[in-house]
């Protein structure tokens, strides 16, 4: 299945259902965590942003096959490849 989220009002929270806030994107899987990340905008470097919520979703954020560094986020570019747990891809669009 293919789904499209739109990231017009950020910040768009990634999380379960019973997520704080409750997330606008539900997922659910290995290594998915209640609270698990968020786009943001940042107003310094000019660009979305994805950032773990918590601090173990770390573990379970790639983009471009690489693990998410760090608690200060990356921002995205055309065409990233966002992995969220074991099996959530999602590529990201400008």
């Amino acid at each position: 299945h293919k789904l499209k989220y739109g990231l017009a009002n950020l910040p768009v929270y990634v999380g379960r259902k019973l997520g704080n806030p409750p997330p606008q994107i539900c997922l659910s899987g290995i290594g998915i965590k209640l609270n698990h990340a968020v786009f943001l905008y940042d107003e310094n470097r000019k660009g979305i942003l994805l950032k773990a919520k918590d601090p173990d979703a770390r573990e379970y954020i790639f983009i471009n096959g690489k693990r998410l560094l760090g608690f200060e986020g990356q921002v995205l570019n055309h065409n990233d490849i966002i992995t969220f747990g074991t099996n959530s891809i999602m590529i990201y669009s400008e």
